[in-house]
């Protein structure tokens, strides 16, 4: 059996994992009780998106687990397609003035060195002003906070092509507590793409 083949039927299994969830979600919204009775055409609008979503994450999950290139990708905002492959944008710019900044930056310096060291680093930012906070709920209370930055670099392989890295780092503090590290996340090298020449010089265009 060849490698390909094995990938494709973990993906169609992970997929098929990927459903059940939403498949639940079917059979409870029609049992559940309502004053208003909502359109089968919106309920199947909702259970589908809800569906296709849950399938994008698989795909990721599992091209990120076993290194194939044949990902589900959505095409979503902070993706750019190009040759039929779906690449990040280029930032090189830092937005973010925090007094903290370099530690995002000599954090994620010395994670990208010692896994490319001839690549040449040409740019390092923060391309947001501020970090992205999110509220974590526990029902209908909100239990803390949850906060991402992002670090991005951008470097050049020699007369090769360019190699662009996504590094987040994560921390998350109860109500009423001190923000800590988010164990793994901290920083967590979340993507990185591959570029040759030519589509380097597409990508600066978008």
């Amino acid at each position: 059996m060849s490698k390909r083949t094995i990938m494709c039927r973990m993906l169609v299994a992970t997929i098929a994992v990927a459903l059940l969830p939403a498949m639940a979600s079917a059979q409870t919204d029609s049992t559940a009780m309502s004053p208003k009775k909502e359109k089968l055409s919106e309920k199947m609008s909702r259970l589908l998106k809800r569906a296709r979503t849950s399938m994008e994450n698989a795909g990721h999950q599992l091209g990120d687990a076993i290194g194939f290139d044949d990902r589900i990708d959505s095409g979503s905002a902070d993706s750019i397609l190009i040759e039929g492959t779906y690449y990040m944008p280029l930032y090189d710019t830092s937005l973010y003035r925090g007094s903290d900044a370099m530690i995002y930056t000599d954090e994620s310096r010395k994670l990208f060195a010692e896994r490319y060291p001839e690549v040449e680093m040409l740019t390092v930012c923060l391309p947001q002003q501020e970090w992205i906070t999110e509220t974590v709920r526990m029902g209908n209370v909100v239990v803390g906070y949850r906060q991402t930055m992002h670090c991005f670099i951008i470097g050049k392989d020699g007369d090769d092509g360019y190699v662009n890295a996504k590094f987040t780092f994560r921390r998350y503090k109860e109500v009423g507590k001190q923000y800590r590290r988010v164990s793994g996340q901290w920083p967590l090298w979340e993507k990185t793409d591959i570029i040759p020449n030519n589509i380097y010089e597409k990508l600066k265009s978008k």
